[in-house]
């Protein structure tokens, strides 16, 4: 095995330890991976950037924050 399929499924086996520990969020896990695997050379900075235009990725960013805010501002008080 190259050095580079030794380096990519160390950055796989690790994200599905985190994971399944689950002792980060699963949307922060994503980024890092995607963020190695950008900074690696895997993925090309477009496409590394070009899922965040797809209105799925938006929607559930956008309920997620949503609904974090109202659950904020209803038990703040």
């Amino acid at each position: 095995m190259t050095v580079h399929v030794v380096l990519l499924l160390g950055i796989v086996v690790i994200a599905l330890i985190v994971f399944i520990g689950g002792w980060l969020p699963v949307d922060l896990v994503g980024l890092l991976v995607l963020s190695a695997l950008s900074l690696l050379g895997y993925l090309s900075p477009e496409g590394a950037l070009a899922g965040f235009s797809s209105p799925a990725v938006v929607t559930v960013w956008a309920r997620k924050n949503i609904r974090n805010f109202l659950a904020d501002e209803m038990f703040s008080w």
